[in-house]
Order: C-alpha cells, then sequence, then structure tokens
C-alpha cells in the first residue's frame, strides 16, 4: 500500500485508541486554534469605510486614480 492509504487508517486507530475526554480536548484545541487563526486574518484586514457617494462616474474615476496614485486602498 501506499502512503496515501495508509495514512488515514494509521490516523483511525491512534484517534481509536483515546477516551473521549482525550478526543474532546483535542478537537476544542483544533477549534480554538482555527478561531484564534481566523480572528488574527480579521483583524488583519483594513477597515474600510464609503469615503463618497453619490458621485458621477467622471468624478469616481478621478477619485479611483487619485486614490490609486496615492496607494490608498
Amino acid at each position: 500500500m501506499n502512503l496515501r492509504a495508509q495514512l488515514p487508517e494509521q490516523l483511525n486507530k491512534i484517534w481509536q485508541k483515546f477516551t473521549k475526554v482525550q478526543k474532546a480536548t483535542i478537537l476544542v484545541t483544533i477549534v480554538l486554534f482555527l478561531m484564534i487563526i481566523l480572528g488574527l486574518v480579521f483583524l488583519k484586514q483594513p477597515k474600510m469605510e464609503v469615503l463618497y457617494s453619490g458621485l458621477s462616474p467622471e468624478n469616481a474615476s478621478a477619485l479611483t486614480a487619485k486614490l490609486k496614485e496615492s496607494k490608498i486602498p
């Protein structure tokens, strides 16, 4: 058998050896880790708000060009 076929079987055997408390602890740890990672991803994103609304297409285009020129996202 190749590694791809053996790995799930080996992981399943290891998983079956854990008690219910150990399984719950592992799952809670994984969920908390993922929540922390997702939280950091959301915190890293810049906070954006509407700068101007109701602009004509010409004015919006000029404003967009000026913002890009100034490297403002």
